[in-house]
């Protein structure tokens, strides 16, 4: 849609406004009446992306001994002369060369000239930045971009960044210590006073006991603090060098009974100020390394480590040192793919860096080099794809001793050890598998199930929500039927029969005597499609068919192991798909249970005829 942007002079030292831009207006002198304000040999020149204006219109009146000229001023340098105005026609309207990009343009008048408004047609100048940018990872190398569409667009730019550290260094350590010869030799545990502590170790020369340091010596450290909460530690460090610069440490709490907080303070002739309080968020016994900024230093500064809290205040030290040169550096954009489409406003990209936290950005592209904005990066981790449905079948080639697929479903046994919903992914929550509703939607989760559930839906079922077995079935209604099944692809190059379909049919749930039905049917196809997408026929497999009933209440189900006692006339070529589905028949009366099934076994044998030419010659 094109927009039209007015302009008109109204005081003095106007605004010249073009779109969201302003540039200013010089040499303005009053005019006599009110028709306007009085141009006299000015040049204007407009905003630097006048290159995506389509059209220019001028309302003015001009001194018959006057002239006013419009001239475009190219990208690449150099003036278009553009229009003459005519003192007489007070309106001009012309357009822009469209094969030519403008930087700017220009009015050049003589003798006195009323200006009194100054239009432009910006149909293509603000090109609006593409919203609700949304990208999601496939895979670890892979990941798709969708946003809504922007109007009067070419197309649009994706651009796949990393975020490269520049500038990055771990710094140099000086006055390193890691009191592993004081630890050493204090075999007595009583606390070490300040003269004891520096006369009798050498790595630990210049620190101050305070109060309560005592030798670690099971982890070659300090510990600070005593036994009870009113025994809090304090150690001095050494005089320091002035200057900026980080503490590296090495710390951990000493039990369970012990607070998580190390306060540490600088002290400046006297002045204590409070650095930091170190928190620790692992276990007692579990180092954690510590990176602090140090405020700027006076020379002969010491740094006070206490364990003050209000539980037993014992930390144990193992390893300071100051570091100069440290820098996290700065995170600087690095494209790694970019690509243009047209106006399609979805894209995959694939081939990216793998692994690796990636951003993305996308940009609107318009006529004669125009662009938007980028829309704010998006970040997007490879190395943790979200489960999402994946359209896949097992392959035969894959099969056990070449000719056996076997499922136990006790996978699904991890998933559902807690309450609640969990998400179902077709092919990805268990590999290969499918369910769906008897309208054809997709089942979105799942849950565990011990029998006693009557709502329609996808289950794991068991004795008990702690078993480590599960068998995959469904409550199935007269609206609500479930089905659920999973393709095989024949990606061997022999014929393959599909042998046999033997699995354990369970019925869980209500104790009735009415027969409830689980029916499996096959279907051959050329391509892989999802099972609900497959609008050929289907052949049901009457010998693998399960009917039976509950004889318990909810707790034990009645279990029908189903063997199909005919061959079974399905012959997977080479590239074709062949597909089983199972569907939990509703009853029309009786109480319906939860059906599923378990210890599935699908059996193919080589199917392909060998060509077999005897020669006979005859003798001589």
């Amino acid at each position: 849609m094109k927009a039209k942007v007015g302009l008109c002079w109204g005081i003095v030292c106007a605004m010249m406004m073009w779109g969201a831009q302003a540039a200013e207006r010089a040499d303005f002198t009053t005019g006599e009446g009110t028709n306007g304000w009085t141009i006299s040999a000015v040049d204007y020149v407009s905003p630097t992306y006048a290159s995506a204006v389509d059209r220019i219109s001028l309302s003015y009146s001009g001194a018959a001994d006057g002239s006013a000229t419009v001239s475009a001023i190219a990208n690449e340098g150099g003036e278009v002369p553009v229009a003459t105005l005519s003192a007489a026609a007070n309106a001009a309207t012309f357009d822009f060369l469209e094969t030519t990009d403008f930087r700017a343009f220009r009015i050049s008048t003589t003798g006195d000239w009323r200006l009194f408004s100054f239009a432009a047609d910006v149909s293509a100048m603000f090109l609006a930045v593409p919203s609700n940018v949304v990208a999601t990872a496939l895979t670890t190398d892979s990941l798709e971009v969708s946003w809504d569409p922007v109007a009067d667009v070419t197309g649009y730019r994706v651009s796949i960044c990393t975020n490269r550290i520049v500038g990055a260094s771990n710094g140099t350590e000086f006055w390193i210590d890691d009191f592993s010869k004081a630890a050493a030799s204090g075999t007595n545990p009583g606390a070490l006073d300040s003269t004891k502590f520096n006369n009798s170790y050498s790595d630990a020369t210049y620190w101050e006991c305070e109060s309560y340091i005592y030798p670690s010596t099971t982890s070659g450290a300090i510990r600070i603090g005593g036994a009870d909460k009113d025994k809090a530690g304090r150690l001095m460090s050494p005089h320091l060098s002035g200057g900026d610069w980080y503490l590296r440490m090495k710390a951990w709490r000493y039990s369970t009974d012990d607070g998580t907080d190390m306060p540490i303070y600088r002290n400046s002739s006297g002045s204590i100020s409070l650095v930091q309080v170190v928190s620790f968020t692992k276990g007692p016994g579990e180092p954690e390394e510590f990176l602090i900024k140090l405020p700027t230093l006076i020379e002969g500064d010491h740094l006070e480590f206490c364990s003050f809290t209000n539980k037993k205040p014992r930390v144990i030290l193992d390893r300071v040192a100051l570091v100069s040169g440290y820098s996290e550096g700065v995170p600087t954009p690095d494209v790694v793919r970019e690509i243009s489409t047209d106006t399609a406003t979805s894209c995959t990209i694939e081939n990216l860096p793998p692994s690796e936290p990636v951003f993305v950005r996308v940009t609107a592209t318009g006529t004669r080099g125009l662009a938007s904005e980028a829309s704010a990066d998006v970040a997007v981790d490879l190395a943790h794809p979200p489960p999402r449905a994946i359209l896949n079948a097992f392959p035969l080639s894959d099969l056990e001793n070449g000719s056996l697929y076997a499922q136990n479903f006790d996978s699904l046994a991890a998933m559902t050890s807690t309450t609640g919903d969990k998400a179902w992914f077709n092919g990805t929550t268990l590999p290969y598998w499918q369910a769906y509703r008897q309208n054809d939607s997709a089942i979105s989760t799942f849950k565990y199930n011990g029998g006693a559930e009557k709502v329609g839906g996808l289950y794991a079922l068991a004795i008990n929500q702690s078993s480590s077995e599960r068998a995959l079935g469904g409550y199935s209604t007269q609206s609500d039927e479930i089905c659920f099944g999973m393709a095989f692809t024949n990606n061997t190059d022999v014929t393959m029969r599909l042998s046999s379909v033997s699995y354990s049919a369970q019925q869980w749930g209500f104790k009735n005597t009415a027969n409830q039905t689980l029916s499996v049917s096959a279907a051959l196809a050329k391509n892989l499609v999802w099972i609900a997408d497959y609008d050929g026929e289907w052949t049901e497999i009457s010998s693998a068919q399960s009917n039976i009933y509950s004889t318990d209440e909810h707790a034990t189900p009645s279990i029908l192991t189903v063997t199909p006692t005919e061959a079974l006339p399905l012959s997977v070529g080479p590239n074709q798909i062949l597909m089983l589905k199972w569907t939990i028949h509703s009853l029309k009366s009786g109480t319906l249970g939860m059906m599923a099934i378990d210890d599935l076994a699908v059996t193919f044998t080589n199917d392909s005829r060998s060509l077999v030419i005897h020669l006979v010659g005859r003798g001589k």
